[in-house]
């Protein structure tokens, strides 16, 4: 199962992930991290499923670190409003979200073309796909 802890994240993932659930509150937005770290087997069903152009290994959601330990270089948020999760898409929160995040440096997904778009994704902008 994915994993929602930001210690999963590299350290320049974690501060900038707090950063920007600080900043989304700051604005009004009710927004969790629902995906940090996501294991190789969950990756390669994300692959064979189409829901992913990477494979294990290639996601900036499945990096380790030299100790082997999740340090991944994205994470996938969730809308609340009203006290009920808000699905992806082209809802107003996540572009405001959007907005925040790539005025943090990040990458949002958000602006990526075909099915690929996906405006819950963020990672850190750099970051090279293996």
């Amino acid at each position: 199962m994915a994993s929602r802890k930001l210690t999963d994240l590299s350290l320049p993932m974690q501060l900038l992930a707090v950063k920007f659930v600080d900043r989304c509150h700051e604005a009004g937005l009710d927004i969790v991290i629902i995906c940090t770290h996501r294991p190789a087997a969950e990756q390669q069903a994300a692959y064979d499923a189409g829901m992913s152009n990477c494979k294990p290994g290639q996601s900036a959601h499945n990096q380790v670190d030299l100790m082997l330990k999740p340090a991944a270089e994205a994470f996938d948020v969730g809308v609340i409003r009203n006290g009920k999760y808000v699905g992806r898409g082209d809802d107003s929160d996540y572009l405001a979200a959007g907005k925040i995040g790539e005025e943090l440096g990040l990458l949002w997904a958000g602006r990526w073309k075909g099915k690929l778009k996906e405006t819950a994704h963020f990672e850190r902008n750099g970051w090279k796909h293996g």
